[in-house]
């Protein structure tokens, strides 16, 4: 169900997409085209929307990978 439902955002998608993750996750959106990117390469609104996220995740001690999946 989420291969179908994340493939139906590929399609569906007019910019790129962005999404966070937790770090065993990696593989299956991987299969989707997903790679991992720095923080830093997030474009500027989605640094200050994904911030608390990283913020939070480093308190907690939990890996959070940033993917991007650009439209062809």
């Amino acid at each position: 169900m989420g291969t179908y439902l994340v493939q139906h955002l590929i399609e569906q998608a007019t910019a790129p997409l962005y999404l966070s993750c937790g770090a065993r996750l990696i593989p299956f959106y991987a299969r989707l085209g997903f790679v991992p990117i720095k923080w830093l390469a997030l474009p500027c609104p989605l640094k200050l929307k994904f911030g608390f996220s990283k913020l939070l995740t480093t308190l907690l001690r939990r890996q959070l990978v940033f993917t991007n999946q650009s439209i062809d």
